[in-house]
């Protein structure tokens, strides 16, 4: 098992700059279920991007995604099983999932990442515009 990249004395302190993070507070004293909870954020985040322990950004994300699920509760394992057994739609609650192999990424978490993401970790993309003095320009 991978080592927890954010602390929970860490996570008090990002969260204690945060605000609307009533859940984690919730947790005060329960040092294992946020434990539990940070280890499950950063597995999750860790499945789609490159974690880095030395980017604040990425422990930023962890934090986010650990209160994200936190807050989403079991509606959220309710619906990363849902897109596990790969639903489409759903009548019964008006939803429509995509098929894909993600499990629910926060909005947060996923900008903080937004350069780290694993398939991309590999890819060097450059881009440069086409000038006049181009070989390969096209009018």
């Amino acid at each position: 098992m991978a080592a927890l990249i954010v602390s929970t004395a860490e996570a008090d302190t990002y969260f204690s700059k945060r605000l609307h993070t009533e859940v984690w507070d919730d947790l005060a004293s329960n040092e294992e279920e946020k434990t539990a909870a940070l280890m499950t954020a950063q597995i999750i985040l860790d499945n789609q991007f490159v974690l880095d322990a030395t980017n604040d950004r990425h422990t930023n994300a962890i934090c986010e995604q650990t209160l994200f699920m936190l807050i989403a509760g079991e509606g959220y394992e309710h619906r990363a099983a849902l897109l596990a057994f790969g639903v489409s739609k759903s009548d019964a609650l008006l939803e429509e999932y995509l098929a894909t192999n993600f499990i629910g990424v926060c909005a947060y978490a996923v900008q903080a990442l937004k350069a780290a993401r694993r398939s991309e970790a590999s890819v060097t993309v450059r881009s440069r515009r086409a000038t006049r003095d181009d070989t390969d320009y096209v009018q």
